[in-house]
């Protein structure tokens, strides 16, 4: 059973809500019943990012599998929240699309240590009858969300398309309604491409949005999007891809090309552009990338449970990298990867 924190950091564990206690109660009870020998040890409880839900729920299901005294559950309800209950010491770990401010990092005394795990690409996914592919631009992309262009057979449409025969039909653009680290890379986007969209609802996990419906999570918006003719929204490159009901990817560039497709090549070109580092100059960069961040505490009061959260960080950057380009995520780059690796002994206590 896992202990209860020492003295030093006993406040924060009475402060604890009890919606925690009862879920750490409800999955140990359910480790009982079925025989799992994780009941007798340690329960890792995180939340955040739905962009990233595959990803953890892959290595967290693999990492029990090879250490079956470790349960580590993960809910998928976006950066803010998973952040804010991170913050608030509700859950052991967050996983944030964004990093932590300044101010966010002064909320907790027992500090934060920000882990760069892999690295995925938002894609524009799209329901227009008859297209399969499409290439967008950012002006174009921000004059869809602005709500200045509205149907797909849009002149400014037809001229990045000139081979594909676009319907009149009312575009829909679909955002996220929850705090959200993809909504906040999305916006970045947006406000790099657009003047417009820089000097209007500008860059948040959380804005004002212009036009369109809003869906809860990744999985809502997707869905939203599946179920709405002439939607188009932001989504991970892993879970479009892999939708069962099949969903355009739309190519994005600049208004006279080239429109770079998500793929593995692109999506690390992307990262290494993100990183500032340097890039072949004829790799083709995709232009929004996202990097998975796992928030942990310096100091959980707790040495099982930071030797457990170590232990399962180290396991999961060295999950074979076609298991993460299955789910559409890149590994690190060397450099990033060895800055990760070296911060993972800052989860305390040893």
């Amino acid at each position: 059973m896992r202990s209860i924190r020492p003295t030093t950091t006993a406040r924060h564990s009475r402060d604890r809500r009890w919606g925690r206690r009862w879920l750490h109660l409800a999955v140990l009870l359910g480790a009982l019943l079925i025989g799992d020998r994780a009941a007798a040890q340690v329960v890792i409880d995180g939340a955040g990012a739905s962009f990233s839900t595959r990803l953890i729920e892959a290595w967290a299901s693999a990492f029990h599998r090879d250490n079956g005294d470790v349960i580590v559950s993960f809910r998928p309800i976006g950066s803010a929240r998973g952040v804010a209950l991170f913050l608030g010491d509700t859950i052991d770990f967050a996983v944030s699309d964004t990093p932590l401010t300044p101010e966010q990092r002064r909320e907790t005394p027992m500090g934060v240590v920000e882990l760069p795990l892999a690295a995925g690409a938002l894609v524009l996914a799209f329901n227009v009858r008859g297209v399969d592919t499409l290439n967008l631009s950012g002006e174009i992309v921000a004059g869809i969300f602005l709500g200045e262009i509205n149907t797909w057979d849009d002149p400014r449409i037809q001229r990045l398309n000139p081979d594909v025969v676009l319907p009149a039909m009312t575009i829909v653009p679909v955002h996220r309604s929850e705090g959200s680290g993809s909504t906040f890379a999305f916006t970045r986007y947006l406000a790099a491409e657009s003047e417009a969209w820089r000097r209007g609802p500008g860059i948040g996990q959380t804005i004002r949005w212009p036009t369109g419906p809003g869906s809860l999570g990744t999985s809502g918006l997707l869905l939203t999007v599946q179920k709405t003719p002439g939607a188009i929204g932001y989504v991970d490159f892993g879970r479009a891809r892999s939708a069962e009901e099949p969903i355009g990817i739309a190519a994005l560039g600049d208004d006279d090309g080239p429109f770079i497709s998500p793929n593995s090549d692109t999506i690390r070109a992307g990262l290494l552009a993100l990183d500032g580092a340097d890039n072949d100059p004829t790799a083709q960069v995709y232009p929004i990338v996202i990097v998975t961040r796992f928030v942990a505490h310096r100091d959980y009061g707790n040495a099982s449970l930071a030797a457990a959260i170590r232990r399962f960080v180290r396991f999961g950057l060295a999950r074979p990298a076609d298991d993460n380009a299955t789910l559409g995520f890149v590994d690190l780059p060397g450099d990033m990867r060895s800055q990760t690796e070296a911060m993972i002994a800052d989860i305390g206590p040893q």
